[in-house]
């Protein structure tokens, strides 16, 4: 399982500002605590599930490219 950090540092702008639209949809976090949360590694289980899906999606879409 990729680190949520990790797979926010391989996007690029463009990437990253779809990928995060799409956690706050889905976790209803707001973008301040989102980034919060980023940089203290701190997202509750709940949201981690919701995040690794969303990452695992993107990845697997990715490799069908």
């Amino acid at each position: 399982m990729m680190v949520i950090f990790d797979y926010w540092e391989s996007l690029d702008r463009n990437s990253r500002i779809e990928f995060r639209k799409r956690v706050l949809e889905e976790t209803g976090i707001a973008m301040p605590t989102f980034y919060q949360k980023m940089q203290k590694k701190s997202f509750t289980l709940s949201e981690c599930k919701v995040i690794n899906s969303i990452i695992d999606e993107y990845v697997g879409t990715r490799r069908i490219l």
